[in-house]
């Protein structure tokens, strides 16, 4: 069983020989050489349910799809490479954690408050990030097609070769927001301020880019 501890972001390295990879939690290797990978998965979904702090563990590589963290505080928890679709993470708070490379498409984080956590290359295709926080957060080489960030606070946050098609970000605070390498369409960023974010090497799929910025 997985039980309460204080946050000290401290991994045991994988057990197995020659792995480099972090152990999960409560065991001495990592997701992909642990040999319960369906008793693991289940204590962790009751883990996830039966509390409301989430913070400091790690669930690398787990198929964790639909499960409902809202409300909870997964701050300094590795979510990388875990299978998160239409997860449910509303209203969570995220400070410093990972979601790294992770499937997140369909999940929504509406009214979440996420700070300096990273989520680069991961798939968020299809999900709700709308009336959140997401301050200093990376975005690097995420697939954004048809997320919503609608009247998000985006501020100091990083998408940079993002897949952005479709991607709303209708009345979002972009300032020193940074987009670089990414494709806007006319109707991603009305509302919003992208004249006080940091906008390099972008493109408009349906205008001239000096449009949104000026």
């Amino acid at each position: 069983m997985f039980n309460e501890r204080t946050t000290d972001m401290f991994f045991l390295k994988c057990k197995n020989e020659n792995c480099l990879s972090k152990a999960i939690f409560n065991e001495e290797f990592c997701f992909p050489h642990t040999e319960e990978k369906e008793k693991t998965v289940l204590e962790v979904k009751k883990f996830i349910s039966s509390n409301k702090n989430i913070r400091g563990f790690n669930f690398s590589f787990m198929d964790l799809s639909g499960a409902d963290f809202s409300g909870k505080d997964l701050s300094y928890s590795f979510f990388s490479y875990c299978n998160l679709k239409n997860a449910n993470f509303r209203e969570c708070s995220i400070s410093s954690a990972f979601f790294d490379f992770a499937d997140l498409e369909g999940s929504d984080f509406s009214k979440c408050y996420a700070n300096f956590s990273v989520f680069g290359g991961a798939n968020l295709e299809n999900a709700l990030f709308k009336d959140a926080t997401a301050l200093s957060c990376n975005f690097l080489g995420a697939n954004l097609k048809n997320m919503n960030f609608a009247n998000s606070d985006l501020r100091y946050s990083r998408f940079i070769n993002s897949i952005t098609e479709n991607a709303s970000f209708f009345n979002t605070n972009m300032k020193k927001t940074i987009f670089r390498n990414v494709i806007f369409d006319e109707k991603s960023l009305k509302s919003s301020n992208p004249e006080d974010g940091i906008i390099i090497d972008c493109k408009a799929s349906d205008c001239e880019i000096k449009d949104y910025i000026l």
